[in-house]
């Protein structure tokens, strides 16, 4: 078996249905010249859901299996231990594949000689946002693991080996309050090994925002630590040609670039023209057009259309429109994680979170030290009066200035540099004093047990 496809699917409903038609185009393209199965996981489904998915239970390629984990990533390995393919490609039920994912991504592995991960060239958002987007690979020039570091570079749909995926298994939080991204933390993991993750050129996937969706309505979210952001890792870090790169990097297109095609036939061709052009910014800049619009992509939206007649939806909350290469995050967070993690003593016995460092602290922190214990302190404010030779004379003691760190980032971010940077550091003991700041006081209680 050349490919086995892994959907998870859970309470989407007739989504599904639409899912699976999109699927089942791409498996029947690419077995013209490759074996291919797919293995549904009902993962905690509801009875429309199941109703919809049985109905396809014929299907020669197709096994269903109904599994009770609640979690896309445990889904997803039990769909790889049942796996007979070389290759596993993963899918979530409430998206559209294109006819050419399957086979493009295969070639792009099998061209590569070594083991990758292989992700979509080119990404519709639709739903309750519009996006238009090209991912990259590992290997571009432009691909920079400080804007790594708070979002995620891939969508969840990617393939590779079957090893690859009983190796670096998809792992879930042991923190309930948190949103665990289980695609992020497998790719930074494979990163992390010397996986390269390449694009499969060409290919295309359509991704359904839903706001209700649980990645979208929890406000905390974390990946485990991991030695792609080690002290060691991050130390070596070289910013001097990213500080000037981190704004938003987007290409505008022109509607125009889409009826360069005119031998192309597109059933109703003004309505797909319409639905095309509300994916772009009417502002033509041809330099890049040519190099990422092409007659196979056209094709590909039009198709999807008559599986899904609604896409895009012809109202939404909110209006994105952008072609963005990459990710586009700010690098600054993840320099001040470098500072951070830089500062801390990895050989702490006791981290101790302190609002301020008065007297009265002071003398806290000198009978604390007394133990023999090495301590980290964590000052969340701006101090009063800050006397290095004070700081200074207390043993067994690092202080590091978060007010200083973290002071010209947003609360957002403070807070999820602070998560990151708690989720890699994993001090054995915990100790917060005097009235910190509402995230510190909210971390040391998702995270950690306050020690006395």
């Amino acid at each position: 078996m050349d490919i086995s496809v892994i959907l998870t699917v859970h309470k989407e409903g007739e989504l599904a249905q639409k899912a699976l038609i999109s699927v089942f185009r791409a498996i029947k393209f690419a077995r013209i010249t490759l074996k291919v199965e797919l293995l549904i996981i009902l993962d905690k489904t509801d009875n429309e859901t199941r109703r919809y998915v049985y109905s396809y239970q014929k299907e020669l390629f197709c096994r269903i299996y109904e599994v009770d984990f609640g979690n896309p990533g445990l889904s997803r390995n039990f769909g790889v231990s049942k796996a007979n393919g070389r290759y596993i490609a993963v899918f979530d039920a409430d998206d559209l594949m294109s006819e050419s994912w399957l086979s493009r991504a295969y070639k792009s592995l099998e061209s590569f000689n070594k083991p990758a991960v292989a992700h979509v060239d080119k990404c519709f958002v639709f739903g309750e946002e519009e996006i238009f987007y090209k991912q990259c690979s590992s290997l571009d020039k432009d691909f920079d693991i400080a804007k790594f570091f708070l979002n995620n570079y891939w969508n969840v749909v990617c393939m590779a080996t079957k090893t690859v995926f009983e190796k670096y298994k998809y792992q879930t939080s042991r923190i309930k309050e948190f949103c665990f991204h289980e695609d992020w933390d497998f790719y930074m993991e494979t990163l992390a090994n010397g996986i390269e993750h390449i694009v499969a050129a060409g290919s295309s996937v359509f991704i359904r925002r839903r706001l209700t969706s649980k990645s979208q309505t929890k406000k905390k979210y974390m990946v485990r630590s991991s030695k792609l952001f080690s002290k060691d890792s991050v130390k070596a870090y070289n910013n001097s040609s990213n500080l000037e790169n981190f704004e938003v990097k987007s290409i505008l297109v022109d509607i125009r670039a889409f009826l360069r095609y005119p031998g192309l036939y597109i059933q109703n061709r003004a309505k797909a023209i319409e639905r095309l052009r509300r994916y772009v910014i009417n502002e033509l800049n041809t330099k890049y057009v040519r190099q990422y619009i092409d007659s196979n992509l056209v094709k590909e939206f039009v198709e999807i259309n008559k599986i899904e007649p609604s896409f895009p939806v012809s109202s939404f909350k909110h209006k994105k429109k952008a072609f963005v290469l990459g990710t586009s995050s700010d690098i600054r967070p993840f320099l001040c994680y470098k500072e951070l993690i830089t500062q801390y003593d990895t050989d702490t016995e006791c981290l101790l979170l302190l609002s301020r460092f008065n007297k009265g602290e002071e003398e806290c922190i000198r009978n604390l030290s007394k133990d023999g214990r090495k301590y980290s302190v964590f000052l969340t404010r701006e101090n009063e009066s800050e006397d290095n030779h004070l700081f200074a004379s207390i043993k067994n003691v690092r202080f590091i200035f978060l007010n200083r760190i973290l002071r010209d980032l947003s609360l957002s971010d403070r807070e999820n540099v602070l998560i990151r940077s708690l989720e890699q550091i994993k001090p054995p003991a915990v100790i917060s004093v005097g009235n910190n700041s509402q995230e510190v006081n909210c971390l040391t209680r998702d995270f950690f047990k306050p020690v006395a």
